[in-house]
């Protein structure tokens, strides 16, 4: 099973349709609406209350009891497989020519303030995903 949650029709949501149809591609096991072994959560504009970063894109949460493999030409040619997986995206809706890549950073020009980390900003919502669920985990 593959759930969008979504407060409401944004920008943020229309890509998680666009991501829910590329996962339900590669794995159209997990797509299946009566296997409720694998699942899928894609929260478009997620909100971390108390953290640092509030706002969040996308976060994807996936457990896949069968193991799922991700498609060679993704990545390499080594296979590789994900039973779990808990990933934050950020969106962009940039010219090309307003991204570049500097080493191991991206980056997208703002008119009004330049060039702008995108890499360190999804870096501070992982932090700040990782932080509100740790804050928020209920003991049993």
């Amino acid at each position: 099973m593959i759930k969008i949650i979504s407060a409401k029709e944004t920008s943020e949501y229309l890509a998680a349709l666009q991501l829910r149809n590329l996962i339900a591609d590669a794995w159209p096991m997990v797509a299946d609406v009566d296997n409720t072994e694998d699942w899928i959560y894609i929260v478009a504009g997620a909100k971390c209350y108390g953290q640092r970063v509030v706002d969040i894109d996308l976060v994807v949460l996936v457990r896949l009891n069968n193991l799922g493999k991700v498609p060679e030409n993704v990545l390499t040619n080594t296979p590789l497989y994900i039973r779990s997986l808990c990933l934050t995206i950020e969106l962009k809706e940039h010219q090309p020519e307003k991204v570049r890549f500097e080493g191991n950073q991206a980056q997208v020009r703002y008119y009004e303030s330049g060039w702008k980390s995108v890499t360190e900003q999804s870096h501070q919502q992982q932090v700040s995903l990782r932080n509100f669920i740790k804050n928020n985990e209920i003991n049993s």
